[in-house]
């Protein structure tokens, strides 16, 4: 009777070992891992020095990132890539955005607009470039505003020859570039073939650029509209006027920001342009500053920019214009005023 009551404790407790047993194996640790891999922590960095080239991951391996020899080569930022084969070219569309101006049989670029309250501060997107064009810019990297949560904006300027009269004897630029020192604020300067060899203290200009520390960028050799040019005239606009500008300036970086003449652009610009390394550069605000004969009224001119000062905002401001330089500093003071932060193009926030 001993002897069974005895085989029968034993079964029982051999059973409750069991089930306690496979109950520990199955269930989930608070790791999210089960009780076999519990010895590997997912929470806790190494320890200093720690050999952990045996542990036993509990994440899935990553994925071999192996480039595709097809795809365009990537360019070393801040370096100008010569491409010597364009037939990737052959599959990138090359009609215009499909919201550009009907009025423009050459698809020039326009912003969109945006309106401030300037009592208010607030800004009222009346309305913006299509999703389409939109998710271009972003595939290839370009630049049309940036961050609509960040009270960020920036300042370029294109300079296609240098404006010298009685009142500006150093030039227009002389001047801008004054007041940008004197705020202690950055800028975008895209140059031509023509301002780099220019007569008029062009090249002294330039330096007072680099040396002030603002980005210098390429406006192209000639300033062709570049989506009527054939791609390998692209290529050439973009290396020569990158030519020129280092014989000049040899310490100097590529000129690596780029800004279509006219805003002339589409999908396959876009596409060489980021093949070659460079960065498209639209904007999101402008004025028609650009008639030395026909300047813009100082006042309306400085209340238009201030209507157009909205977050990730991208100014385009001639640099031949005596408006530009007359207000520039009143909208830097107000652009700061109103709590925002002047950044250079190579710290945009998309």
């Amino acid at each position: 009777m001993k002897t069974r009551l005895l085989c029968l404790i034993l079964s029982v407790l051999m059973l409750s070992s069991c089930a306690m047993r496979e109950a520990d194996e199955t269930a989930p640790s608070s790791g999210g891992v089960g009780r076999q891999t519990e010895a590997v922590s997912t929470d806790l960095p190494p320890a200093t020095g720690a050999d952990t080239s045996d542990a036993v991951s509990s994440e899935p391996a990553a994925e071999t990132d192996e480039k595709d020899p097809d795809e365009p080569v990537a360019a070393v930022p801040g370096e100008l890539y010569i491409p010597t084969d364009l037939s990737f070219l052959d599959s990138v569309p090359k009609g215009h955005f499909s919201d550009k101006n009907p009025d423009d049989p050459e698809g020039c670029w326009y912003p969109g607009r945006f309106v401030r309250n300037l009592a208010t501060g607030e800004v009222e997107v009346k309305w913006d470039r299509t999703a389409d064009t939109l998710a271009l810019i972003d595939k290839y990297g370009a630049i049309y505003r940036g961050d609509e949560t960040k009270k960020y904006v920036y300042l370029t300027f294109d300079c296609g020859y240098e404006y010298v009269t009685p009142e500006y004897p150093n030039g227009v630029t002389s001047d801008i570039l004054d007041t940008l020192k004197e705020k202690g604020v950055p800028g975008t300067f895209f140059v031509t073939g023509d301002y780099l060899k220019g007569t008029q203290g062009e090249q002294e200009l330039v330096k007072r650029m680099l040396d002030e520390g603002h980005i210098v960028g390429t406006h192209t050799l000639s300033h062709y509209n570049m989506t009527t040019v054939t791609p390998e005239k692209f290529v050439e606009e973009i290396k020569a006027n990158n030519d020129l500008f280092k014989s000049l300036f040899p310490d100097a970086p590529d000129m690596t920001f780029y800004r279509p003449p006219e805003g002339g652009a589409n999908e396959w610009t876009l596409a060489l342009a980021q093949k070659m390394g460079l960065t498209t550069c639209f904007w999101s605000a402008t004025e028609a500053d650009y008639n030395t004969a026909n300047q813009p009224d100082v006042a309306q001119t400085l209340n238009n920019d201030k209507v157009k000062l909205h977050n990730g905002g991208v100014y385009l401001l001639h640099a031949v214009s005596t408006t530009n330089a007359q207000i520039l500093g009143d909208l830097i003071d107000y652009i700061i005023a109103e709590g925002y932060e002047i950044r250079p193009l190579d710290e945009f926030v998309r």
